[in-house]
């Protein structure tokens, strides 16, 4: 089953409250493009629909950027992402818990990185091998150059065969 980014983000959010490790966007996109690409790789299918993007600080996933842009980069996310519709009206995208593997993926790739910091996390998604440094090359863009967060576009998506060939 796939899901849309935001109600695998919701996962991670949940799972912070419950903690108390809440955590900063950048931490939540990372999560999300590391929990993707592991999940490509293991089944060659989506985890979620939306598109990652190669951005300057690394992969984001747009939704979900743009429903959490208020938080900024730093500010901890106090709460799960709600989203409105004229039909359901307030509504708050989740995962299955009946979704057995999935919720054992996403509780892998939660344990795996709960503890690392949003820099760290920045610094394993800009890899040499890994899909958002090949993407960002394959483009004309320097990946580890200085200015880089002033030229790179944000269009710039992570293509699924990256994430299967770079295994990142």
């Amino acid at each position: 089953m796939c899901y849309s980014a935001i109600a695998i983000a919701n996962y991670f959010i949940q799972k912070g409250k419950d903690e108390k490790r809440l955590l900063t966007n950048i931490q939540l996109q990372k999560m999300l493009y590391f929990s993707y690409a592991v999940y490509y790789r293991k089944t060659q299918s989506s985890l979620f629909t939306d598109p990652i993007f190669a951005w300057p600080y690394g992969p984001v996933v747009l939704s979900v950027y743009q429903a959490l842009d208020c938080y900024g980069n730093n500010d901890t996310i106090p709460h799960r992402i709600r989203l409105y519709n004229p039909i359901e009206e307030l509504y708050v995208p989740m995962v299955n818990p009946q979704s057995e593997a999935i919720v054992s993926h996403l509780q892998n790739t939660w344990d795996s990185l709960k503890g690392l910091e949003p820099w760290k996390l920045v610094e394993l998604s800009h890899a040499k091998d890994g899909a958002w440094y090949k993407t960002v090359k394959d483009n004309g863009y320097d990946p580890e150059a200085d200015d880089l967060i002033a030229k790179l576009p944000r269009n710039l998506i992570i293509k699924d065969k990256d994430i299967y060939g770079c295994g990142r």
